[in-house]
């Protein structure tokens, strides 16, 4: 049964600072991650250690990158940065560069000056 305000989580507390969405007030979304920070969300999303993955890791080398794995990013896509993806770009993932991709145009990787 899911909690109230949220999914449940299958991986530590993340250090995303939050913020009220505004596409779904219920939910706590973050302003804007860089680059280091995004892949050690992945990390954690897919239950990998920190440090492990790059932006051109494939899904296929990622264990926990399957269908629960998926439906957890999915969900953390939505509660902590607002983005909701669509079906193809959901079957688009193949690998972490194509997340980093999608929250690069949602606007929320901060991109190093």
């Amino acid at each position: 049964m899911m909690q109230p305000g949220g999914p449940m989580r299958r991986y530590a507390a993340s250090t995303i600072p939050m913020r009220s969405c505004p596409s779904n007030p219920r939910f706590a979304c973050h302003v804007m991650i860089n680059l280091p920070d995004a892949l050690n969300w992945i990390a954690e999303v897919f239950g990998e250690p920190v440090g492990r993955i790059t932006v051109d890791t494939p899904s296929s080398s990622i264990k926990g990158w399957d269908s629960l794995g998926t439906l957890m990013l999915i969900a953390d896509l939505d509660e902590k940065f607002g983005i909701q993806l669509e079906e193809s770009e959901m079957y688009g993932l193949k690998t972490v560069g194509d997340i980093i991709g999608i929250l690069e145009r949602q606007g929320a990787l901060a991109v190093a000056a």
